[in-house]
């Protein structure tokens, strides 16, 4: 259990590769914080994770890029039978770059959206991926992918089924 602060430094580039992050409760800000830097995921899982910070102010992973930009990877990662009591993974800054890649998002139950996106001028790419049976229960937030200023969303060849909003939005 995490009290204080995040798991990893928020100021390090990280790329993590055939990782498995399994019953972990958290009651900080974020499991994984990255500032400036770029973070990759590659053959990795996430299963029971709870993150039950103050609400709306926790996730699973926080990652805030600098103006000039910076990329989060998502590549063959399974997150999965998780709760977060704020978006799950929450993406800020400038010119943010995010790839989801054969990701598969099941069982997520969260008080905001899975993706909560409010960069300046970024670019989303979701390909052979699977977003299912997950809900938002918070009624003043709209959908599991938010985006909120000048995002390039671009989806192929993905699934989404069975997602529940409690609010009045809907998945996208």
């Amino acid at each position: 259990s995490s009290y204080r602060s995040a798991l990893f430094n928020d100021e390090s580039n990280y790329i993590f590769s055939n990782s498995t992050f399994k019953d972990i409760n958290i009651n900080s800000r974020s499991l994984i914080t990255v500032m400036y830097n770029s973070l990759t995921f590659n053959n990795c899982n996430f299963r029971n994770i709870i993150c039950y910070g103050s609400g709306d102010a926790t996730s699973l992973i926080e990652f805030i890029s600098k103006k000039d930009g910076n990329s989060i990877s998502l590549i063959n990662t399974i997150i999965e039978n998780s709760k977060s009591n704020g978006d799950l993974i929450k993406i800020s800054g400038d010119n943010t770059i995010m790839n989801l890649s054969n990701i598969i998002f099941n069982n997520i139950i969260s008080y905001g959206s899975l993706l909560n996106d409010v960069s300046l001028n970024s670019t989303i790419n979701i390909s052979d991926s699977e977003i299912i049976n997950n809900q938002n229960i918070n009624k003043f937030k709209c959908g599991l992918i938010v985006n909120s200023l000048s995002t390039e969303l671009n989806i192929s060849t993905s699934s989404f089924s069975n997602n529940k909003s409690k609010s009045n939005g809907g998945m996208l």
